[in-house]
């Protein structure tokens, strides 16, 4: 292979090496994303449990599962950085009560205290 040629292909490799690089890291990060988020607090109402999650303004989505011992909760969302100051409220309806049950968050598979 000649020297212009293995330049040639070098340059070709390297420029298409940084439109890559410059591609991944010019995503916008404040643009939101749909995935788990996390159930910050979780307080008992007439219907079932109202739940704040850590997502602001993302439209959030709960799917439930019920058992004699645990009710588990997904909840996916727009998720974008917001910090502290703005989470998301979610109404549960629950089948059969939530006395005597352990909230269980799916995000993380952790308990969740509720009163």
């Amino acid at each position: 292979m000649s020297q212009i040629s293995l330049r040639r292909s070098t340059l070709i490799t390297c420029s298409l090496a940084l439109c890559a690089l410059v591609s991944a890291c010019s995503s916008d990060s404040d643009e939101p994303r749909r995935g788990a988020v996390a159930i910050a607090e979780a307080h008992v109402t007439d219907k079932g449990l109202e739940l704040i999650v850590n997502s602001c303004n993302g439209k959030p989505e709960a799917t439930v599962l019920e058992s004699d011992t645990e009710i588990s909760i997904e909840v996916i969302s727009n998720v974008v950085k917001s910090g502290d100051a703005c989470q998301d409220q979610v109404d549960i309806t629950l089948d059969s009560g939530s006395s005597g049950k352990t909230l269980i968050d799916l995000s993380n598979n952790q308990p969740v205290p509720f009163e």
